[in-house]
Protein backbone atom coordinates (compact mmCIF):
# COMPACT_ATOMS: atom_id res chain seq x y z
CA UNK A 1 0.00 0.00 0.00
CA UNK A 2 2.78 2.41 0.90
CA UNK A 3 4.52 1.60 -2.37
CA UNK A 4 1.34 2.37 -4.32
CA UNK A 5 0.93 5.66 -2.50
CA UNK A 6 4.54 6.64 -3.28
CA UNK A 7 4.81 5.19 -6.79
CA UNK A 8 1.70 3.76 -8.37
CA UNK A 9 -1.09 4.51 -10.86
CA UNK A 10 -2.67 7.16 -8.61
CA UNK A 11 0.33 7.99 -6.42
CA UNK A 12 0.73 11.21 -4.46
CA UNK A 13 3.14 12.69 -7.01
CA UNK A 14 0.66 12.35 -9.90
CA UNK A 15 -2.15 13.81 -7.82
CA UNK A 16 0.07 16.72 -6.79
CA UNK A 17 1.64 17.65 -10.13
CA UNK A 18 -1.67 17.71 -12.02
CA UNK A 19 -3.16 20.27 -9.67
CA UNK A 20 0.11 22.16 -9.15
CA UNK A 21 0.95 22.44 -12.87
CA UNK A 22 -2.61 23.47 -13.70
CA UNK A 23 -2.48 26.22 -11.09
CA UNK A 24 0.91 27.63 -12.10
CA UNK A 25 0.17 27.38 -15.83
CA UNK A 26 -3.14 29.17 -15.29
CA UNK A 27 -5.23 26.41 -16.88
CA UNK A 28 -7.94 23.98 -15.77
CA UNK A 29 -6.90 20.97 -17.86
CA UNK A 30 -5.34 19.03 -14.97
CA UNK A 31 -8.01 19.75 -12.37
CA UNK A 32 -9.86 16.80 -10.81
CA UNK A 33 -11.87 16.14 -7.64
CA UNK A 34 -9.07 15.27 -5.21
CA UNK A 35 -11.24 14.81 -2.06
CA UNK A 36 -13.63 12.51 -3.94
CA UNK A 37 -10.77 10.40 -5.30
CA UNK A 38 -9.37 9.99 -1.77
CA UNK A 39 -12.80 9.09 -0.46
CA UNK A 40 -13.19 6.13 -2.85
CA UNK A 41 -9.72 4.61 -2.33
CA UNK A 42 -9.67 1.42 -0.25
CA UNK A 43 -7.03 -0.75 1.40
CA UNK A 44 -8.26 -4.22 0.38
CA UNK A 45 -6.94 -7.60 1.51
CA UNK A 46 -7.24 -10.36 -1.13
CA UNK A 47 -7.79 -14.09 -0.34
CA UNK A 48 -4.00 -14.68 -0.26
CA UNK A 49 -3.49 -12.02 2.39
CA UNK A 50 -1.93 -9.45 0.06
CA UNK A 51 -3.07 -5.87 0.32
CA UNK A 52 -4.07 -3.74 -2.67
CA UNK A 53 -5.03 -0.11 -3.14
CA UNK A 54 -8.41 -0.32 -4.90
CA UNK A 55 -11.20 2.01 -5.88
CA UNK A 56 -14.79 1.54 -4.80
CA UNK A 57 -17.31 0.88 -7.64
CA UNK A 58 -18.92 4.29 -7.08
CA UNK A 59 -15.51 5.88 -7.61
CA UNK A 60 -15.07 4.90 -11.26
CA UNK A 61 -16.19 8.35 -12.45
CA UNK A 62 -13.74 10.08 -10.08
CA UNK A 63 -10.96 7.91 -11.52
CA UNK A 64 -12.09 8.69 -15.08
CA UNK A 65 -11.85 12.39 -14.28
CA UNK A 66 -8.30 11.89 -12.91
CA UNK A 67 -7.18 9.99 -16.03
CA UNK A 68 -8.70 12.57 -18.39
CA UNK A 69 -7.10 15.40 -16.41
CA UNK A 70 -3.68 13.79 -16.91
CA UNK A 71 -4.36 13.29 -20.61
CA UNK A 72 -5.51 16.87 -21.22
CA UNK A 73 -2.61 18.36 -19.26
CA UNK A 74 -0.23 16.27 -21.36
CA UNK A 75 -1.77 17.26 -24.71
CA UNK A 76 -2.46 20.92 -23.91
CA UNK A 77 0.53 21.85 -21.73
CA UNK A 78 3.32 19.28 -22.05
CA UNK A 79 2.77 19.13 -25.84
CA UNK A 80 2.13 22.85 -26.19
CA UNK A 81 3.86 24.56 -29.11
CA UNK A 82 6.11 26.72 -26.92
CA UNK A 83 7.10 23.77 -24.73
CA UNK A 84 8.02 21.71 -27.80
CA UNK A 85 10.09 24.54 -29.27
CA UNK A 86 12.00 25.27 -26.05
CA UNK A 87 12.71 21.56 -25.51
CA UNK A 88 14.10 21.21 -29.02
CA UNK A 89 16.13 24.41 -28.72
CA UNK A 90 17.71 23.11 -25.52
CA UNK A 91 18.54 19.72 -27.04
CA UNK A 92 20.00 21.36 -30.16
CA UNK A 93 22.02 23.86 -28.09
CA UNK A 94 23.60 21.07 -26.04
CA UNK A 95 24.30 19.00 -29.17
CA UNK A 96 25.92 21.94 -30.99
CA UNK A 97 27.92 22.86 -27.91
CA UNK A 98 29.39 19.37 -27.61
CA UNK A 99 29.67 18.19 -31.22
CA UNK A 100 30.58 21.37 -33.11
CA UNK A 101 31.66 24.01 -30.55
CA UNK A 102 33.60 21.36 -28.55
CA UNK A 103 32.83 23.01 -25.21
CA UNK A 104 34.60 20.82 -22.68
CA UNK A 105 32.46 21.94 -19.71
CA UNK A 106 29.30 20.97 -21.56
CA UNK A 107 30.72 17.62 -22.67
CA UNK A 108 31.70 16.75 -19.09
CA UNK A 109 28.28 17.80 -17.82
CA UNK A 110 26.41 15.46 -20.20
CA UNK A 111 28.85 12.52 -20.55
CA UNK A 112 27.96 10.14 -17.73
CA UNK A 113 31.00 8.25 -16.49
CA UNK A 114 29.26 6.11 -13.89
CA UNK A 115 30.84 7.83 -10.90
CA UNK A 116 29.24 9.45 -7.88
CA UNK A 117 31.31 12.57 -8.56
CA UNK A 118 29.51 12.99 -11.90
CA UNK A 119 26.10 12.79 -10.18
CA UNK A 120 27.20 15.22 -7.46
CA UNK A 121 28.45 17.72 -10.07
CA UNK A 122 25.38 17.29 -12.31
CA UNK A 123 23.04 17.98 -9.38
CA UNK A 124 24.60 21.43 -8.91
CA UNK A 125 23.43 22.54 -12.38
CA UNK A 126 19.88 23.89 -12.55
CA UNK A 127 18.14 25.48 -15.54
CA UNK A 128 19.22 29.00 -14.61
CA UNK A 129 22.90 28.13 -14.13
CA UNK A 130 22.99 26.20 -17.42
CA UNK A 131 21.49 29.03 -19.47
CA UNK A 132 23.36 31.86 -17.80
CA UNK A 133 26.69 30.07 -18.09
CA UNK A 134 26.56 29.06 -21.74
CA UNK A 135 24.76 32.24 -22.84
CA UNK A 136 27.60 34.23 -21.30
CA UNK A 137 30.28 36.28 -23.05
CA UNK A 138 32.84 33.48 -22.73
CA UNK A 139 30.93 31.47 -25.35
CA UNK A 140 29.70 34.40 -27.48
CA UNK A 141 31.30 33.12 -30.69
CA UNK A 142 29.83 29.62 -30.37
CA UNK A 143 26.87 28.29 -32.37
CA UNK A 144 25.26 26.98 -29.19
CA UNK A 145 25.46 30.45 -27.61
CA UNK A 146 22.68 31.76 -29.85
CA UNK A 147 20.22 29.07 -28.72
CA UNK A 148 21.18 29.27 -25.03
CA UNK A 149 20.87 33.06 -25.19
CA UNK A 150 17.53 32.76 -27.01
CA UNK A 151 16.18 30.53 -24.28
CA UNK A 152 17.46 32.81 -21.53
CA UNK A 153 15.99 35.97 -23.08
CA UNK A 154 12.94 34.26 -24.62
CA UNK A 155 13.95 34.88 -28.23
CA UNK A 156 12.50 31.60 -29.39
CA UNK A 157 12.41 29.89 -32.74
CA UNK A 158 9.06 30.10 -34.52
CA UNK A 159 6.80 27.33 -35.74
CA UNK A 160 6.81 27.71 -39.54
CA UNK A 161 5.44 24.34 -40.60
CA UNK A 162 3.15 21.68 -39.12
CA UNK A 163 1.46 18.72 -40.79
CA UNK A 164 0.01 15.39 -39.67
CA UNK A 165 2.09 12.38 -40.69
CA UNK A 166 -0.90 10.92 -42.53
CA UNK A 167 -0.79 13.81 -45.04
CA UNK A 168 2.54 12.57 -46.45
CA UNK A 169 3.06 9.84 -49.04
CA UNK A 170 3.25 6.37 -47.43
CA UNK A 171 6.95 5.86 -48.27
CA UNK A 172 7.90 9.08 -46.44
CA UNK A 173 5.93 8.43 -43.26
CA UNK A 174 8.24 6.08 -41.39
CA UNK A 175 11.43 8.14 -41.95
CA UNK A 176 9.60 11.29 -40.83
CA UNK A 177 8.08 9.59 -37.81
CA UNK A 178 11.58 8.57 -36.65
CA UNK A 179 13.29 11.82 -37.68
CA UNK A 180 13.99 13.03 -34.12
CA UNK A 181 15.84 9.85 -33.14
CA UNK A 182 19.66 9.76 -33.06
CA UNK A 183 19.76 7.09 -35.79
CA UNK A 184 18.10 9.57 -38.19
CA UNK A 185 20.62 12.35 -37.60
CA UNK A 186 22.07 12.22 -41.14
CA UNK A 187 18.71 12.50 -42.88
CA UNK A 188 17.56 15.14 -40.41
CA UNK A 189 20.55 17.39 -41.13
CA UNK A 190 20.06 16.94 -44.87
CA UNK A 191 16.41 17.90 -44.62
CA UNK A 192 17.12 20.86 -42.33
CA UNK A 193 19.69 22.22 -44.81
CA UNK A 194 17.17 22.01 -47.65
CA UNK A 195 14.46 23.57 -45.50
CA UNK A 196 16.75 26.44 -44.46
CA UNK A 197 17.59 27.17 -48.10
CA UNK A 198 13.90 27.15 -49.01
CA UNK A 199 12.93 29.48 -46.15
CA UNK A 200 15.69 31.93 -47.06
CA UNK A 201 14.04 32.51 -50.44
CA UNK A 202 10.71 33.61 -48.96
CA UNK A 203 11.55 34.95 -45.49
CA UNK A 204 15.25 35.46 -44.70
CA UNK A 205 16.43 33.65 -41.59
CA UNK A 206 17.65 35.85 -38.75
CA UNK A 207 21.31 35.40 -37.87
CA UNK A 208 24.90 36.52 -38.16
CA UNK A 209 26.20 36.87 -41.75
CA UNK A 210 28.34 33.92 -42.77
CA UNK A 211 26.76 31.56 -40.21
CA UNK A 212 25.27 28.25 -41.34
CA UNK A 213 21.71 29.01 -40.23
CA UNK A 214 20.54 25.47 -40.98
CA UNK A 215 21.88 24.60 -37.51
CA UNK A 216 19.03 26.69 -36.10
CA UNK A 217 16.31 25.12 -38.25
CA UNK A 218 14.86 22.20 -36.32
CA UNK A 219 12.78 19.42 -37.88
CA UNK A 220 10.87 17.49 -35.23
CA UNK A 221 8.13 14.85 -35.02
CA UNK A 222 6.05 13.80 -32.03
CA UNK A 223 3.08 11.54 -31.41
CA UNK A 224 -0.08 12.26 -29.44
CA UNK A 225 -1.41 8.96 -28.15
CA UNK A 226 -5.08 8.33 -27.50
CA UNK A 227 -6.22 8.74 -23.89
CA UNK A 228 -6.68 4.97 -23.71
CA UNK A 229 -3.17 4.26 -24.93
CA UNK A 230 -1.73 7.04 -22.76
CA UNK A 231 -3.19 5.47 -19.62
CA UNK A 232 -2.49 1.84 -20.59
CA UNK A 233 0.61 1.44 -18.44
CA UNK A 234 -0.56 3.65 -15.59
CA UNK A 235 -4.24 3.68 -14.72
CA UNK A 236 -5.66 0.59 -16.41
CA UNK A 237 -4.04 -1.81 -13.87
CA UNK A 238 -6.03 -0.12 -11.07
CA UNK A 239 -8.45 -2.57 -9.51
CA UNK A 240 -12.08 -1.74 -8.80
CA UNK A 241 -13.20 -3.33 -5.55
CA UNK A 242 -16.03 -5.72 -6.36
CA UNK A 243 -15.80 -8.09 -3.42
CA UNK A 244 -14.11 -11.41 -4.19
CA UNK A 245 -13.92 -10.60 -7.93
CA UNK A 246 -12.22 -7.22 -8.44
CA UNK A 247 -12.02 -5.98 -12.04
CA UNK A 248 -9.60 -3.69 -13.82
CA UNK A 249 -10.53 -0.05 -14.29
CA UNK A 250 -10.59 -0.36 -18.08
CA UNK A 251 -13.19 -3.15 -17.84
CA UNK A 252 -15.29 -1.26 -15.30
CA UNK A 253 -15.34 2.05 -17.17
CA UNK A 254 -17.96 2.34 -19.90
CA UNK A 255 -16.26 5.53 -21.05
CA UNK A 256 -12.88 3.88 -21.64
CA UNK A 257 -14.41 0.80 -23.25
CA UNK A 258 -15.89 3.09 -25.91
CA UNK A 259 -12.50 4.67 -26.81
CA UNK A 260 -10.48 3.35 -29.72
CA UNK A 261 -7.04 2.82 -28.20
CA UNK A 262 -5.39 2.66 -31.62
CA UNK A 263 -6.22 6.27 -32.41
CA UNK A 264 -3.03 8.33 -32.25
CA UNK A 265 -1.69 11.23 -34.25
CA UNK A 266 1.90 12.00 -35.26
CA UNK A 267 2.84 15.54 -36.27
CA UNK A 268 5.84 16.79 -38.25
CA UNK A 269 6.95 20.33 -37.45
CA UNK A 270 9.69 22.81 -38.37
CA UNK A 271 11.00 25.53 -36.03
CA UNK A 272 13.13 28.32 -37.50
CA UNK A 273 14.66 31.74 -36.66
CA UNK A 274 12.25 33.95 -38.57
CA UNK A 275 10.54 37.25 -37.73
CA UNK A 276 7.05 38.53 -38.45
CA UNK A 277 5.06 41.51 -37.25
CA UNK A 278 1.59 40.08 -36.66
CA UNK A 279 -0.47 36.87 -36.52
CA UNK A 280 -1.58 37.62 -40.08
CA UNK A 281 2.07 37.72 -41.21
CA UNK A 282 2.67 34.44 -39.40
CA UNK A 283 -0.23 32.75 -41.19
CA UNK A 284 0.91 34.13 -44.54
CA UNK A 285 4.44 32.81 -43.99
CA UNK A 286 3.21 29.35 -43.04
CA UNK A 287 0.95 29.27 -46.07
CA UNK A 288 3.81 30.24 -48.40
CA UNK A 289 6.11 27.61 -46.95
CA UNK A 290 3.67 24.71 -46.62
CA UNK A 291 3.80 23.47 -50.21
CA UNK A 292 7.57 23.82 -50.79
CA UNK A 293 8.49 22.28 -47.43
CA UNK A 294 6.10 19.38 -47.93
CA UNK A 295 7.78 18.68 -51.27
CA UNK A 296 11.25 18.69 -49.70
CA UNK A 297 10.17 16.39 -46.86
CA UNK A 298 8.43 13.93 -49.17
CA UNK A 299 11.13 13.78 -51.82
CA UNK A 300 14.11 13.38 -49.49
CA UNK A 301 12.38 11.08 -46.97
CA UNK A 302 10.78 8.92 -49.65
CA UNK A 303 14.22 8.04 -51.03
CA UNK A 304 15.36 6.47 -47.76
Amino acid sequence: IVRNVLSGPVDADKQDYLLRDSYFCGVQYGVFDLPQLHQVLRNVVDPTGDRHLMVEPNGVHALEQFVLAKYYLTTQVVRHRIRLITDQMLIRAISLGIEIDHIQELAELYSFDGTYEFIRRYATWGDTRLLQTFAGEKFANMLSHRLFSGLLHRHLLKLVYSAPLTSFRPEAREPLQLISRPASQGLRRKLESGIAECIQKTSPLVGEPGTDLSHFVILHSYTLKSVKDESKNDETPILINKGTSPVYFEDASTLFQSINGKLSETHVEVYAPVCYESPADRRALRNRLHGPLTTILEMESGEQ
